[in-house]
């Protein structure tokens, strides 16, 4: 079973890693998500612009992992 559960977060970032990494911290406080599980998490910035892009990310387990130790890195 699967479904989808929108989660905002209205800050802007310098970098999508930083957006990522701040969406999981509040998703985890949140309770919507677990590190022992897999999401797909798209960030974006909203803008009635022709030819913008949101990031789409896959967060599994090993994904948390790398963003955990990159972040203990900076």
């Amino acid at each position: 079973m699967w479904g989808v559960e929108p989660f905002f977060i209205e800050i802007s970032h310098a970098n999508s890693d930083k957006a990522i990494s701040l969406f999981v911290k509040h998703a985890r406080l949140a309770g919507f998500i677990r590190e022992t599980a897999t999401y797909i998490v798209i960030i974006g910035h909203h803008s009635n612009l022709t030819g913008t892009t949101n990031q789409v990310q896959i967060m599994d387990p090993q994904a948390f992992e790398r963003m955990q130790a990159m972040l203990r890195g900076l």
